[in-house]
């Protein structure tokens, strides 16, 4: 079975509002890249998503003084720096996760207890990811044959696009931010192709991280009395966020709106940055650091 390959650019944005964030450059990679590149997976189109916005207001700087500007984006940056390293800890342990399940599908492809083989490997990597809010397995019609609770006796991911992803390019795909009727929550889906002992197709193994767990991990940290950090996709769209000022808020979430400013800094240098800006989805001024 071949690792996952995945065209992304990764982002960490530190320093400014909700709205913003960034990419970085395509890559590809194997099961057993580090954290870092796995963080990279960010991306072109609608596969990884993992930008990373952390944000400081510029009104906690003395005005004028660029020697509190400069403190506040190395600040900034660092935060952003700590958590891409969380964030890509949690993805390679989903990514090693659904890989030990697609391998135990081939190993027990047609034997007699197979189901139950596969129940107990979900079971066995569903612990493994206390902060994931479902682990499952659904066949090559995208019905869902494992991993579901007692409440849903049918669940079919057919239309996902995640779903054609996985069956088509044979790795580990991350999806856009998606609202499941499941949860009632904003959440992305790492899937991962499932192969017989043929080659043939025969379904995907799945991971659902919500926003929810995001906004919590992200509350963590110490951004300041009207701080945020966004996550966002490739393309931009929202996949979770915590602001200070108002933590539970969902404003935003799918969408695509960020600062002017920020679309300038990316084409300028989609690698690292930083700038001052009021940010596009609570118009608060803030210093943006993004690596």
């Amino acid at each position: 079975m071949t690792g996952p390959s995945v065209p992304g650019r990764a982002a960490v944005v530190a320093g400014a509002g909700d709205g913003d964030d960034m990419d970085l450059k395509s890559m590809k990679r194997k099961a057993t890249q580090s954290p870092r590149a796995i963080a990279g997976w960010i991306i072109l189109g609608n596969l990884l998503v993992a930008a990373v916005l952390i944000a400081a207001t510029l009104s906690n700087l003395a005005a004028g003084r660029a020697d509190d500007i400069e403190r506040a984006h190395r600040a900034a940056d660092n935060l952003a720096h700590g958590l891409s390293i969380e964030l890509a800890s949690e993805l390679r342990l989903v990514d090693n996760a659904l890989t030990t399940v697609a391998l135990r599908y081939l190993q027990v492809d047609g034997q007699p207890d197979r189901e139950q083989q596969l129940d107990r490997s979900l079971q066995e990597q569903r612990l493994l990811l206390p902060f994931a809010r479902a682990l499952r397995i659904a066949d090559a019609q995208g019905e869902v044959t494992h991993g579901l609770p007692p409440e849903l006796s049918h669940y079919s991911v057919l239309q996902r696009p995640y779903f054609g992803q996985a069956r088509q390019a044979g790795g580990t795909q991350v999806s856009e931010p998606l609202y499941s009727d499941v949860f009632n929550d904003w959440c992305i889906v790492v899937a991962r192709r499932l192969d017989g002992v043929d080659g043939s197709f025969r379904g995907v193994v799945y991971a659902v991280l919500s926003q929810d767990h995001f906004r919590r991990l992200f509350a963590k940290l110490s951004v300041g009395e009207q701080g945020a950090i966004s996550l966002r996709s490739g393309s931009m769209r929202l996949a979770a966020r915590y602001s200070a000022v108002d933590p539970a808020s969902a404003a935003g979430l799918g969408g695509q709106e960020i600062s002017a400013r920020l679309r300038q800094r990316l084409q300028a240098d989609p690698q690292q940055g930083w700038y001052m800006t009021e940010t596009a989805l609570d118009g608060v001024e803030r210093i943006v650091a993004y690596r």
